[in-house]
C-alpha cells in the first residue's frame, strides 16, 4: 500500500490535531510505502511538534532512516522503541543512529529497543559504525539483515 504526499499530509494533520488530546504514544505505519514526499511530511511533523510518542514503527516503509532518526531526536523525547526494520540501512543511517543513541545516553534516557531486523543494503562498515557508538544497554535487533560487503 502506498501513501501519497496528500495522504501523508492529511494523516499528519489529523495526528497533529488530535495528538495533544489523545496523548498519542504508539504510531505504526509499517509496510505502508511512504516514499520520499510522505517521509518528508512525516519527519516535519515529528520534528515540529514535540510529542508523547513512545513507540514508532516504520518497518518496510521505504524511508530514509537518517532523516527519521533526526526528526525523532528533535521531537520525540519520550521514545522507547523504534522499529525501522525492513528498510535500507546505509552507512550514513548507521552513523545517524549512533549519534542519536549517544545523545540519548548523555540525557540519561536511553532508547530501550531499536529494531533493524530485515534491513537491506547493510554493509559491515554500517554495522561497525553503529556498534562502535554503543556504550549503553539498548536492545538492538539485527536479525535477517542482508549483510553485504565493504
Amino acid at each position: 500500500t502506498a501513501v501519497t504526499k496528500k495522504g501523508a499530509v492529511l494523516l499528519c494533520k489529523a495526528v497533529r490535531g488530535e495528538a495533544s488530546r489523545l496523548r498519542l504514544q504508539h504510531l505504526s505505519m509499517s509496510f505502508i510505502k511512504l516514499g520520499t514526499d510522505a517521509t518528508k511530511v512525516l519527519c516535519e511533523w515529528l520534528r515540529a511538534y514535540p510529542n508523547t510518542l513512545r513507540r514508532l514503527a516504520l518497518r518496510g516503509c521505504h524511508v530514509a532512516l537518517a532523516d527519521v532518526i533526526a526528526a525523532v531526536d528533535k521531537g520525540c523525547p519520550a521514545m522507547e522503541v523504534l522499529d525501522l526494520g525492513a528498510n535500507a540501512l546505509t552507512e550514513r543511517d548507521a552513523v545517524a543512529i549512533g549519534r542519536y543513541l549517544g545523545a540519548r545516553r548523555l540525557l540519561d534516557d536511553p532508547l530501550a529497543e531499536l529494531n533493524l531486523s530485515d534491513c537491506t543494503k547493510v554493509t559491515a562498515k554500517a554495522v561497525a559504525a553503529l556498534l562502535a557508538t554503543l556504550n549503553t544497554a539498548v536492545h538492538i535487533v539485527l536479525a535477517r539483515c542482508a549483510l553485504g560487503g565493504a
